[in-house]
């Protein structure tokens, strides 16, 4: 797994983003990836304080977004997708993002 970035967001949750080759739209192998890499990722992390943390896949492929005007074709890289990893009342670790 590459992380590409780390940072902290406005309210100060750590964000992240780490890049995938799973596709944005298949939400359960997102899911799967996510909790895999959250499970590498904890026990590197202080997260003593912290109750909420932002994982982000970052699929580096090329996606055609549509056409603009009706003629010029629109491309993006890099998109990323966020999935919330929440701290429960237990101390354990939710995904409440995905399904199940």
């Amino acid at each position: 797994m590459a992380v590409v970035n780390r940072r902290l967001d406005e309210r100060e949750q750590p964000v992240i983003d780490y890049l995938t080759h799973i596709d944005r739209s298949d939400v359960t192998s997102n899911c799967a990836e996510v909790k895999a890499v959250w499970e590498a990722l904890e026990s590197q992390l202080d997260t003593r304080r912290t109750r909420r943390v932002l994982l982000g896949p970052t699929n580096p492929a090329t996606e055609f977004l549509g056409l603009s005007k009706g003629i010029v074709p629109l491309y993006t890289c890099c998109v990323t997708t966020y999935f919330r990893v929440e701290k429960d009342r237990s101390g354990g670790w939710t995904f409440p993002d995905c399904p199940g």
